[in-house]
């Protein structure tokens, strides 16, 4: 499994523009004004954390989370925060979203297996890996887990806070791979889950050619890019156009122009994807235009 953090990006702000650049940059792409140094910046981190307050698992007392001991008692504070504060903290950060949304794509789904446990547990462990708090982080995470699943209620919420987050593009991708390789787990992936995954896949304004792309590496069964362009099946061609028959004709050419949008060349030409991804659209487009065709002739004036 991809290793979860490893790809965070470390943005910087302009403070002249406000506009995000690559840490490692000296002066802004935008303005040219000189970006934060790294002093500068580990400086703003530890007035951040100087804010939060930690709570004393032992007195209760409120200190400083810079103090190694607490002012009351003199107990270790490193680590110490409650499991209501851990929870509150983490259920607000990205491995808490990534989890809460986990949660209910497992669900949805069905019965949750052995399965798709022991793949939770090993996503747990993962994201565990840059927090320090061990035992206590499984559980919370395990909390998030527990309370979140049963709530559907919330999804466009937690996809909207993805959003709001500096998240490098490739693990932007390899989250959408996470859930993309727990729906086909127990090998049902079903309309629900994937209506989930679409949602995370447009809040991390990623192209859908990618996550088509995740899902062919999971669905050998796909049949919507296999054989000719002019050999495709009526049920294809509403499947190719996102659609189903019960769909309103409205629908169709709604669906084809945005499609079309989608995958064409000067569209995705600058995007600067790998060429499998290039050929990818440029297979997926003609399946798209032979997919309304053929709907057109089916069904004449759309």
């Amino acid at each position: 499994m991809f290793d979860f953090w490893n790809n965070e990006a470390e943005i910087c702000i302009c403070n002249h523009c406000e506009k995000e650049n690559d840490c490692d940059n000296q002066f802004c792409i935008y303005c040219g004004h000189s970006l934060p140094t790294k002093e500068e910046r580990e400086e703003a981190r530890k007035k951040a954390r100087s804010i939060r307050k930690c709570k004393c698992n032992k007195c209760g007392h409120k200190n400083d989370c810079n103090d190694e001991f607490c002012m009351k008692c003199g107990n270790a504070l490193k680590g110490s925060m409650s499991d209501d504060e851990l929870y509150d903290h983490v259920s607000v950060s990205l491995d808490g979203i990534v989890i809460a949304l986990l949660s209910k794509t497992a669900k949805v789904g069905g019965r949750i297996g052995k399965n798709e446990i022991k793949f939770l547990q090993n996503s747990f462990a993962i994201f565990a890996r840059k927090r320090s708090q061990g035992e206590q982080i499984i559980q919370v995470y395990s909390k998030i887990f527990d309370l979140e699943k049963n709530n559907l209620t919330n999804i466009d919420t937690l996809c909207k806070k993805l959003s709001y987050m500096q998240i490098m593009r490739d693990l932007k991708i390899e989250i959408v791979r996470l859930f993309v390789e727990l729906a086909f787990l127990d090998e049902n992936f079903q309309k629900r889950q994937e209506d989930i995954i679409l949602k995370i896949v447009d809040k991390l304004e990623l192209e859908h050619m990618i996550y088509q792309n995740i899902r062919n590496e999971f669905d050998p069964n796909d049949t919507t890019l296999d054989g000719d362009s002019n050999e495709i099946s009526l049920e294809q061609s509403y499947a190719i156009l996102e659609l189903t028959p019960d769909d309103p004709t409205n629908l169709i050419k709604r669906n084809y122009r945005k499609l079309v949008r989608q995958y064409h060349y000067d569209s995705i030409v600058s995007k600067d994807l790998p060429q499998d991804m290039l050929d990818f659209a440029e297979e997926k487009l003609k399946r798209i235009n032979a997919a309304y065709n053929l709907l057109k002739q089916e069904i004449g004036t759309i």
